[in-house]
């Protein structure tokens, strides 16, 4: 864990969000946390987190695979971990392709 690093969480499911920020603010981290992508895709905008934690489902038409292509054009990338609990090893790779830094099941 990259201690005092920024962190996104992105996670529809609010108390799974509210759960890993306490964790990650606790640990020493700076924390935004993102309902949809569209959230953070705005968020993005103006700040570059360290790390970017992503759910691969997400509820607002965008998912976790459309934030991560969105976030590889950027000069600066953070470390994007995709998390899910639906994991398919075919999901797995495809995220470690389109540049995810680890997929999380």
């Amino acid at each position: 864990m990259i201690m005092n690093a920024s962190i996104l969480i992105v996670e529809d499911e609010r108390n799974t969000a509210e759960g890993l920020a306490k964790f990650l603010r606790a640990k020493g981290c700076g924390v935004h946390v993102a309902f949809s992508a569209a959230e953070a895709m705005h968020f993005l905008k103006g700040e570059t987190p360290d790390i970017v934690l992503s759910d691969l489902r997400l509820g607002d038409g965008v998912d976790g695979m459309g934030l991560l292509k969105h976030i590889h054009g950027f000069s600066k990338r953070p470390l994007v971990f995709m998390m899910t609990a639906y994991g398919t090893v075919e999901n797995a790779v495809k995220a470690m392709q389109e540049g995810a830094y680890h997929y999380l099941t």
